[in-house]
């Protein structure tokens, strides 16, 4: 399959190049905040550390204009937990806007530019979902389940390596193309899974019948946490984005939270 056009710009985005790093902490938190802001309030404007830089907004793999796109709805997000890559000088958040009148699932990455001082945004991709998006859909129950986990900072000393949380992202998304993912992966006790909004056991996941490329990952040692997007395509050349998010605990899994959206083939 030839790579859509949006993965092909991907590639351009997330070269080496763009992988060398000089990150403030402190400013990607800053505009991880002004986006989850900047939603709730229905107004792109107001991401002052991020509306003054040109950058491309996808959403659901789709160059947006970005006042076009879910900040137009105003959802209310009353969940977020947000991840941030020293390295690679990006974050991931998670978001739960519960509604009722405008119920959204929304997973973002929000790239910087680590040669730059100011650590300008180049790149937000979105993962959006509502209801009909799929099957089983409850911002409302995702949220509860969400903020009964503890994904708090770990001691300094116990953190996983980086390449650890890598290999086991890699590993989930090989695996779970076409079988349990847990096969080979080492469960944790508990091990749960957040899948869009139904609660289980990790043991229960099956395959999703989906090969997963145009991969971009984030990490956070500091909680022990990794976060990949990827395209998936089906056989029969259906598409969906998804995300998945997996925290572990002394090399084991111990949550992983994924939301699958389904997209137009490009």
């Amino acid at each position: 399959m030839r790579p859509p056009t949006s993965a092909l710009a991907l590639a351009a985005f997330l070269s080496p190049a763009t992988v060398t790093a000089a990150c403030n902490r402190d400013l990607l938190q800053q505009s991880a905040n002004e986006f989850i802001q900047a939603l709730s309030m229905g107004m792109a404007d107001h991401m002052q550390n991020i509306a003054t830089q040109g950058f491309t907004y996808l959403e659901n793999n789709k160059p947006t204009d970005i006042k076009a796109g879910v900040v137009s709805k105003s959802p209310h997000v009353a969940f977020n937990r947000t991840l941030a890559d020293m390295q690679v000088c990006a974050t991931f958040t998670e978001m739960v806007a519960p509604g009722p009148e405008k119920p959204y699932l929304i997973h973002a990455q929000i790239r910087h530019n680590a040669s730059e001082e100011s650590n300008a945004v180049y790149l937000i991709d979105a993962i959006v979902a509502t209801t009909g998006s799929f099957k089983g859909f409850n911002a409302s129950e995702t949220m509860r389940l969400a903020e009964e986990e503890d994904w708090g900072f770990v001691p300094q000393d116990t953190w996983d390596t980086r390449a650890t949380l890598v290999a086991a992202g890699a590993m989930y998304l090989d695996l779970v193309e076409t079988q349990n993912p847990f096969g080979r992966v080492a469960m944790g006790d508990p091990c749960q899974v957040l899948d869009g909004s139904q609660y289980g056991n990790c043991t229960s996941v099956g395959a999703t019948e989906l090969t997963y490329s145009s991969r971009r990952s984030v990490v956070d040692e500091s909680v022990d946490a990794i976060n990949v997007f990827a395209l998936g395509e089906r056989k029969d050349g259906s598409m969906a984005m998804e995300s998945v998010t997996l925290r572990l605990g002394v090399e084991r899994v111990r949550y992983v939270h994924s939301l699958s959206v389904p997209i137009e083939a490009s």
